[in-house]
């Protein structure tokens, strides 16, 4: 506790730390995206997929509406 009052990290957190570390080892004291980040994520790449495939429907059907015109 005195080191935690010496460089001000509360208890706690000091804690979370700890039991981080110990789980995973350094790998556990990186932060990488939260879950949120990955949602988000998931729904541009989701969202980014739909588009090319709309716009090669779009492509697809101007084609056709222009087949035969002169």
């Amino acid at each position: 506790s005195e080191v935690c009052r010496r460089h001000g990290v509360a208890q706690s957190l000091y804690y979370r730390w700890r039991e981080a570390f110990l789980a995973g080892g350094r790998a556990g004291l990186q932060s990488g995206p939260s879950t949120r980040e990955q949602e988000l994520e998931k729904e541009l790449q989701e969202a980014r997929a739909k588009i090319g495939e709309l716009t090669m429907q779009v492509d697809v059907l101007r084609k056709k509406s222009n087949w035969g015109r002169k």
